[in-house]
Order: structure tokens, then sequence, then C-alpha cells
């Protein structure tokens, strides 16, 4: 059974998690994805994408209990998981830290928020717990949200991946039910706090990583990210937009997570490098020659010159501690 660990929230991030996620850690997040989506049968439907507006969400929200089970209940209700009995509870409701908004002005430190277990299975229902506190953090609560009811779908999955670590598992699951831009909002949240502004995330994926998932769930998927930049705050939106080239210059393995997932999930491919920005640039402001265009010799040897993208070497990055973390938890997410 797939048990929860207790370490759903927040944690601090430094600003190396702000470095691009390598080649090979893309490769082995799509692998990962791929045997989320097989294991869970997620391939064949994919949920259209949740976005934070009006028409997803026209509850009135009060921050109280009440209001968070109507947002639980959208959730299920966008992911097509309405048959699913989830109820929201209050836990520790007497428990009000000191700060944490910088307003209080008091200089000293802020009361350290208590842990709990976020989904706890009561027999007939699952119970999400949610600190009052939460309730006024809206990005923070609903990727918590979306993230305790991916747990659930994979502790009710007869065949759950469970070769997966366990914390990656609930990010890519949480994507695949169409949560994945309410989770990159939630994997880097800026503050400002008595002591200074700070950066938390309530996701196990930093930013880069999941804008790289979810890109790739909407090439696949064939739904248009056009409307998405609007609601990202700027460093996801500067991941997602470098994500999406890559997306865009790999289209045909992003169908494949749809059409051959078991494939994919096995590491059948080969990813391609995106030309340098000033590449695609040039490539924007003028029509390349076209094979089908082509009127003499001449002109289809410089189409078909032109129809092969050449490979970019990747510069060398410095180690980075952050990334060579999420490459172990990869790597070990789709070790037998």
């Amino acid at each position: 059974m797939w048990h929860s660990t207790g370490g759903i929230q927040a944690g601090h991030v430094r600003m190396s998690d702000m470095q691009l996620a390598t080649p090979d850690i893309r490769q082995a997040l799509i692998v990962a994805y791929a045997s989320v989506l097989d294991s869970l049968g997620l391939a064949r439907h994919a949920r259209p994408l949740v976005l934070p507006n009006g028409e997803f969400f026209p509850d009135i929200f009060k921050a109280d209990e009440a209001s968070v089970q109507r947002l639980l209940d959208r959730l299920l209700e966008h992911a097509g998981l309405s048959d699913m009995a989830v109820v929201v509870k209050f836990w520790n409701e007497g428990h009000e830290p000191s700060c944490g908004t910088g307003a209080c002005g008091s200089g000293g430190p802020a009361a350290e928020e208590p842990t709990l277990e976020r989904l706890v299975d009561d027999g007939d229902a699952w119970r999400v717990n949610v600190l009052p506190a939460e309730a006024r953090q809206p990005v923070a609560l609903s990727s918590a949200l979306c993230r305790a009811l991916a747990l659930a779908v994979l502790r009710e999955a007869d065949a759950p991946p469970r070769q997966l670590n366990l914390d990656l598992a609930v990010d890519l699951t949480a994507v695949a039910l169409g949560f994945g831009l309410l989770l990159l909002e939630g994997s880097h949240i800026y503050r400002k706090a008595c002591s200074g502004p700070s950066v938390s995330k309530s996701t196990a994926l930093g930013p880069n990583e999941l804008a790289w998932v979810l890109a790739l769930d909407l090439a696949a998927s064939g739904q248009s990210a056009r409307a998405l930049p609007k609601y990202l705050s700027p460093t996801q939106r500067e991941a997602f937009a470098e994500a999406r080239v890559w997306a865009d210059t790999n289209i045909a393995s992003a169908r494949m997570l749809r059409t051959e997932p078991r494939r994919l999930a096995r590491g059948v491919l080969e990813l391609r490098e995106p030309a340098s920005r000033l590449s695609r640039w040039f490539a924007g402001s003028r029509r390349k020659p076209s094979a089908a265009d082509a009127g003499s010799i001449d002109e289809l040897e410089a189409a078909l010159a032109n129809a092969v993208t050449p490979r970019v070497p990747a510069k060398p990055r410095a180690p980075d501690p952050k990334l060579d973390e999420i490459k172990r938890l990869v790597e070990e997410a789709l070790s037998d």
C-alpha cells in the first residue's frame, strides 16, 4: 500500500534550484511520466488543463472549511473523480502562526508550522487534512489539494507504478489529472516575511522539471498553451517558455505519451536539443524553403539542407546538488 510520508509541507529552495534541467533529467522524467500514464490507465483520455479562473472555480471562497471542501469538489469534478469520496478537515484549528505575512513587525522568528499527515483513510472516505492558515494561501493550498488527490488515486489504483519514488509519482499523477498548472505555481512560491523575502514550494519537483512535464502533456494531448503564461508567476513563466521549446522540438516523443506510453516507459526515445535562441529568432522572421515548393534541383537541395536541424552541443554546467538529487530520484524511480 502507498503511504503518505507526511512531508507534503512547503520546503525552502535555493537559487540553485532554478538551474535548467539537463537533457538526461528531461529524458528520465518523460520515461517516468509515461510509466505513470501507462500504469494508471490515464494515457487514453487526457484531462482538460485546470486553470485558476472563474470558469473552473466559480464558487465564492471565504477561507473556511466549507470553502476548501467546495474547492476540493471542483478539483475532483475536473479530474473526472466525482465518484471518489474525499472530505476536508481543518487540522489543529487552534494553532495560528505568529507571522508569515511580513505585516506583524515583530522582528522575531515566525512560529514553525506543525507537521500533519495530509491524506488519511477513514474507511468510507479519504480525509484531507488542511491547516487553517493554508486556506489563506491560495497557491500553496491548491497545489497541496492536487497532490492529496493524486496520492489518493495512487493508493486506490489496481496497479500503481510502484517502481517510482512516491513523491515523484504524486507530482506526475497530479499533472496527468489536469492539475499541471496549479502544481507548477506551487513549485516556487515567493513570500514576504518578517525576516525578509523567502521562496518555498509545496511540490517535490521544481519549476523547471514540472514545466517540462506539463509542456509534454499539453503537446501530447494537443491542448493549446497560448493562455497559460498569464496565469503563471515570472519564474514559472520563464521555465514554461523554455520547456515549450523543448516539447515542440520533441513533438513525436510527446505524442507517444498518449499512443505508446509503455514503449516510452521502457526508455525507447532520444531527445533532440532545440536550436539556439538566435536560430529560433531567425527561423521565425523568415520562411525556410520547402521541398514541396522547390522548382529546381538547387532549390530542392537547399530545402533538404534546411530540413535538418543541426545539433547544438550542450554547454558544460557546474555540478548542482539539487539537480543531482532530482536525477537520483528519477533513476531510482526507473530501477526495479
